[in-house]
């Protein structure tokens, strides 16, 4: 019994090591020979291109190769062709490189103000492997591998230099600029902000005034939408529901993106130890209703207050 456990036990090992080998051979050759060259890193993002596009539930294929290409294209274009890891531990590293990548992507695109979406991570892919499979013809060029050499009087060492950095940077500028208008913008989170401007802004307690006097409050309206927007500011002393007297109010325009300023003023009658004055503004163009703003007045002659 002792004998067949033995046998059955390095059986096993030998498949598992037999395996093991054929994996790793297999790996060498697809990561070593054919997925390494600029054309194979270009193919290896169309294939994930492709296979992020199909519809579900087949999408759930484009998987491995969604944790599999952006590693790929990490490491070839850290590495080149030459020294790049392979077998199963050039493949693990892969698949870790593709996962350090992704938050990457994510915090180009946050930059880009666009949605993170299948379609922003897309196009970010695409020009990773734009990028990855220009640096690899820029290699070849340079070792003399792809191209026999440059014209005669044409200083290749200085070419050579030259171009890896330069057209990396015009590759990744014609794509980013090319994806940021496919990808969806993020949307505007458009408000308007009614407020107190000037030294006004700064009142905290009632504003003692002598009787008679009439007060010119500044208020401020800014317009972060992208419409024009059309109001009326009306101040009533005592507060809206219960107001004694109206001033006359102010209609203004406000262009998109812009803060207008609009002083309201009055008289304020049987002033007392504390009047209410409450700002209102209006939308002339819809049911837009903001917070009022209030203000308080005291007689400043009275010392009872």
């Amino acid at each position: 019994m002792t004998s067949f456990t033995t046998s059955f036990r390095s059986a096993i090992g030998r498949f598992v090591r037999g395996l093991v080998s054929r994996a790793t051979g297999w790996s060498r050759q697809v990561l070593g020979n054919r997925f390494d060259r600029p054309a194979g890193l270009i193919a290896a993002t169309v294939v994930l291109l492709a296979l992020a596009e199909l519809p579900n539930p087949l999408r759930v294929v484009a998987l491995p190769a969604a944790l599999f290409v952006p590693g790929h294209l990490v490491v070839t274009l850290i590495f080149g062709p030459s020294r790049a890891p392979v077998g199963l531990t050039g493949a693990g590293l892969r698949v870790i490189m593709s996962m350090a990548a992704y938050p990457l992507l994510a915090l180009g695109i946050f930059i880009a103000d666009r949605f993170y979406t299948r379609t922003s991570v897309l196009i970010a892919v695409l020009a990773l492997g734009v990028i990855s499979a220009f640096v690899g013809l820029t290699r070849e060029y340079r070792h003399g591998e792809a191209v026999t050499g440059p014209p005669v009087g044409i200083d290749r060492a200085w070419m050579s230099r030259a171009m890896m950095p330069v057209g990396s940077l015009v590759c990744a500028f014609l794509i980013v600029a090319v994806g940021v208008e496919v990808a969806p913008r993020r949307p505007i989170d458009e408000f308007v902000q009614f407020n107190l401007g000037g030294r006004w802004a700064l009142v905290d307690a009632a504003v003692p005034i002598a009787a008679g006097f009439e007060p010119a409050i500044e208020t401020e309206i800014s317009n972060r939408t992208t419409e024009v927007r059309r109001y009326e500011v009306v101040a009533y002393v005592g507060g809206r529901d219960d107001a004694v007297d109206r001033w006359e109010p102010v209609r203004i325009e406000v262009a998109p993106g812009e803060t207008a300023e609009v002083r309201v003023e009055g008289p304020i009658p049987d002033l007392g130890c504390r009047t209410k004055v409450e700002i209102v503004l209006n939308d002339l163009d819809g049911p837009d209703e903001h917070d009022p703003l209030a203000l308080f007045f005291r007689a400043a002659e009275r010392s009872d207050c």
